[in-house]
């Protein structure tokens, strides 16, 4: 299950001890629902969040430039891969680019 954030200050409290985070930021109609237990097994290390765009803090939006519709990761509060479509096969690949 991803967790909802709704700000930055929710953002940063899942990046401890190095954690990579996999943020997906829909704007309104365009929620993809995701196999994120699915993708938790096989992915470890990485905590998945979910940022609705028309209810969420746009600073957020703001400070890391999320892109509605795609996926952004974060390790350390910097974003550390191109944003990608929610596509669980482009995930893990993106996954594999940055945990070697």
């Amino acid at each position: 299950m991803a967790k909802q954030i709704t700000n930055v200050v929710e953002l940063h409290g899942l990046m401890p001890d190095d954690k990579l985070v996999a943020l997906f930021a829909y704007a309104p109609g365009g929620k993809v629902d995701l196999p994120y237990e699915d993708m938790s097994k096989s992915l470890p290390r990485i905590e998945f969040a979910e940022l609705n765009l028309e209810e969420a803090d746009m600073s957020i939006a703001d400070e890391y430039q999320v892109v509605p519709g795609l996926v952004t990761f974060f390790r350390n509060h910097e974003i550390v891969f191109q944003p990608v479509p929610p596509v669980p096969e482009i995930i893990q690949n993106a996954y594999h680019g940055i945990m070697g």
